[in-house]
């Protein structure tokens, strides 16, 4: 990922972040995803204590290559550029900020002032691998991939009716601290990214 493109996406989130303060002060929603996951298959040979996957009867259908890349090209179309997080069978947990929480998390505590309003459900987008998607973990699908397009699902009666839900959800969960990253902490990401790839393209030229 060069400047350019990085420039791009943070402009992107900039003018979320303002749609979404819109849309908790007036109600009007321009909001559209900036954060993209994309969970291929629930398939995983680990037994993990702490994963639900292979505890699982059966696992949900799964959606083509042909479906994925078809779902993806309507993301491009409905958001410009992006970038999504793939993901299959059960996810590492290495963060800090979430390992720190996991313990008030079962306790079902409440969220703190400073993390509320959630703001999940105005800028996720999170697909499983049948197709359907989320705003949050918490809340029932918004559509199908496999029927329906990125602006169609983003747009429908479902998010919208979701959408309100997620702000006045007060749960603790292991996703309500991670809905509030200020712009100051997206800079600083992309900052880090743009080392990272600094750093992988001198260590390329220089092994050959």
């Amino acid at each position: 990922m060069n400047i350019s493109e990085l420039a791009t996406m943070g402009l992107q989130h900039i003018r979320n972040t303002a749609a979404e303060t819109l849309y908790i002060r007036a109600g009007i929603d321009i909001t559209r995803p900036v954060t993209f996951h994309a969970l291929v298959n629930e398939r995983c040979n680990c037994k993990c204590r702490h994963c639900e996957y292979w505890r699982q009867s059966e696992y949900v259908p799964e959606m083509s290559i042909e479906e994925w890349q078809q779902t993806l090209l309507s993301i491009k179309t409905f958001a410009g550029r992006y970038a999504i997080n793939f993901s299959a069978g059960s996810p590492i947990m290495n963060s800090e900020e979430i390992l720190r929480l996991m313990p008030a998390n079962f306790r079902e505590e409440k969220a703190s002032e400073e993390n509320l309003p959630c703001r999940i459900g105005l800028h996720e987008f999170f697909m499983r691998p049948d197709g359907d998607v989320r705003l949050c973990f918490h809340f029932p699908s918004i559509g199908n991939a496999r029927t329906d397009t990125a602006r169609e699902i983003w747009k429908g009666p479902k998010a919208q009716k979701i959408r309100k839900g997620t702000l006045e959800c007060d749960k603790l969960c292991l996703l309500t601290c991670l809905s509030q990253k200020s712009l100051l902490n997206k800079v600083n990401q992309a900052i880090t990214m743009l080392i990272r790839q600094k750093n992988k393209t001198r260590t390329q030229a220089l092994s050959q």
